[in-house]
């Protein structure tokens, strides 16, 4: 019983977290180029199960074909436009616009907005 306790006294002592995005720190993910990834939420935040990324796509941006084998990855565009290549199949990300991974799919994404970076979000669990 008091490891329950203090299991449920730690959980109560985490609050919610506020941010401004611009000022997180980046990072760029192997087999990415021309590109920046700031994450918002994941397991340095005590997430367990997922992480939130806020990406933004320099006009050459792009990444390598590759796979996860252990997680979905759903992208979603913000600003400017992205193309992806899922399997075999390529199509044109908008604004306000997904697309839904599923784990073992290889996939590549670039930039095609011509004159501006792309933003979007991620979330991968």
């Amino acid at each position: 019983m008091q490891d329950t306790r203090e299991a449920c006294s730690r959980e109560k002592e985490r609050t919610m977290k506020r941010m401004t995005i611009e000022e997180l720190p980046g990072w760029i993910p192997p087999k990415h180029y021309d590109l920046l990834v700031r994450t918002i939420a994941g397991q340095p935040d005590g997430v367990n199960h997922f992480n939130v990324g806020f990406g933004r796509m320099e006009k050459k941006g792009r990444c390598d074909p590759h796979v996860h084998d252990d997680m979905e990855q759903l992208f979603i565009v913000l600003k400017g436009a992205m193309m992806m290549k899922v399997g075999k199949e390529e199509f044109l990300l908008k604004p306000g616009q997904a697309v839904l991974v599923y784990r073992g799919e290889v996939h590549s994404n670039w930039n095609v907005s011509g004159t501006e970076e792309t933003e979007y979000l991620t979330v991968t669990g």
